[in-house]
């Protein structure tokens, strides 16, 4: 997306943690990516000699696991970040967003920046039949509820 991004991670004991900034509590890994975005911004900034955000928002980090486990939950925010780009209009096809996943999970690229196997593991995803089932629609009412 040309304003924000998503990443779905698999959090572990270290990164749901939270630290102390400035009095207040944060996430580790929103933490981390504030960072690396703040970094990232300034040195984008610099070599274009411009100021401001380049992101439309600030980090948020949302737990996909409430308990009870809700596997129906992870798997709509799997699949409404692969369709966002073609929801947003800005490809037609999923598969013609470069930057997604979508892409490696569909066997239309061998990309190894996601864990395939984990992604197999952890979520309920008719993987045998990934790109048909990648296309159908959402509810709007999971959508929702995702933030």
């Amino acid at each position: 997306m040309p304003n924000h991004f998503h990443f779905q991670i698999r959090a572990n004991e270290n990164s749901i943690k939270t630290i102390k900034v400035k009095d207040e509590e944060r996430n580790v890994i929103a933490e981390a990516l504030r960072n690396m975005l703040s970094s990232y911004s300034l040195a984008i900034n610099k070599q274009e000699q411009r100021t401001g955000s380049l992101f439309t928002q600030n980090t948020k980090v949302k737990d996909l696991t409430p308990a009870p486990v809700d596997w129906e939950y992870a798997v709509t925010c799997f699949h409404y970040i692969h369709q966002n780009p073609s929801v947003a209009l800005l490809v037609t096809k999923m598969e013609d967003w470069e930057f997604s996943s979508f892409i490696d999970y569909a066997k239309l690229r061998n990309g190894t920046l996601c864990n395939q196997m984990l992604t197999k593991e952890v979520l309920k995803i008719d993987f045998d039949n990934f790109y048909e089932v990648s296309y159908k629609s959402i509810n709007p009412d999971k959508i929702l509820k995702i933030w």
